[in-house]
């Protein structure tokens, strides 16, 4: 809103979240899930229907590994920008998780190479994460390491990250696995989410033995707003020739749980604001605010009249009869 001069956004429709933990004994399989998914929400078609985030990828790998004797083992934590999964766009995301992903990625049909473990040190259910940390072990260094360069460049351009050599992983002391979230928009809900998903499972695990456990733990369904105060609000900020734009929320909401109420009349207002969001660079201008609020005061005094309106009617009537 802020880059194409708008002040006001007045809200459409609310996304509800679709999660899940997964247990997946293999790291090679659950870093193509991670890139499948992440992929698919960037396609042209499914931006507007949802954005998945992978908050956790913390994975110890569950196979026998080769002569580590002989191998030299690298621990690379690679660095992103903690932010919102549903308030910011799939391609201005810094995620730690897809790059460590798409390394992984880049490197699983090398024979020379094993991923040992992964972890995010710390993570939020709806973050973007920052950091994500593995640790693999390398036969014939000296024979991979352009590969080992390559895979890296590739995954820092992918996900808009960077590597840095690290002495060690401290596993936390947790269950391991991944964590998905999804914001569904309207258009989309929990039946064509889950078969979304199971699609992207399939195509990772098709040509592997690996046991992959999912644990839905959230499910909801998008929601709209008033059309009513979406007029409303139009109007006023028409009046008071303040810039806005009409835009459905990517994040969640409480209000939505007054949307559940059918006779209830909900809406929701943005304020233009930089830097991302739920990170110390998010940033709102007085300005903005002050706007913000001219709207909101406006907008609550024509639905008090209109109640009030509404409660006189009733009053008359009931005296008529």
């Amino acid at each position: 809103m802020r880059e194409s001069g708008k002040t006001i956004g007045i809200c459409t429709s609310i996304v509800a979240p679709y999660r899940l933990k997964a247990d997946i004994s293999n790291i090679e399989t659950a870093a193509k899930f991670i890139c499948r998914l992440d992929e698919s929400a960037k396609k042209p078609e499914n931006l507007q229907k949802y954005r998945a985030t992978i908050p956790e990828f913390s994975i110890k790998n569950n196979e026998e590994f080769m002569d580590l004797e002989s191998s030299k083992i690298i621990t690379l934590r690679v660095n992103g920008k903690h932010n919102h999964s549903g308030a910011t766009p799939m391609d201005r995301r810094q995620d730690a998780v897809v790059g460590t992903a798409k390394f992984i990625e880049n490197l699983s049909d090398n024979p020379d190479i094993q991923f040992l473990e992964t972890c995010t040190p710390i993570w939020g259910a709806n973050q973007i994460t920052d950091c994500c940390e593995m640790k693999f072990a390398v036969n014939n260094f000296e024979q991979n390491v352009t590969q080992l360069h390559n895979a890296q460049k590739d995954a820092e351009h992918f996900a808009n990250v960077h590597f840095e050599r690290i002495e060690g992983i401290e596993q936390p002391d947790k269950e391991s696995g991944i964590y998905v979230d999804i914001r569904q928009q309207l258009g989309m809900n929990p039946k064509l989410t889950s078969g979304m998903v199971f699609e992207t499972v399939k195509d990772a695990v098709s040509q592997v033995k690996t046991k992959f456990d999912i644990n839905i733990k959230a499910m909801g369904k998008p929601y709209q707003t008033h059309s009513d105060l979406i007029t409303v609000a139009t109007k006023i900020c028409e009046t008071k020739q303040i810039p806005y734009e009409i835009i459905p929320s990517r994040a969640g909401h409480d209000i939505g749980t007054l949307t559940k109420n059918p006779n209830a009349r909900t809406t929701l207002l943005f304020c233009a604001s930089s830097g991302g969001s739920h990170n110390v660079d998010e940033t709102t201008t007085v300005e903005a605010i002050e706007k913000l609020v001219d709207v909101e005061s406006t907008l609550a005094q024509e639905e008090l009249e209109r109640a009030n309106t509404l409660y006189c009617q009733k009053e008359s009537s009931l005296e008529e009869r």
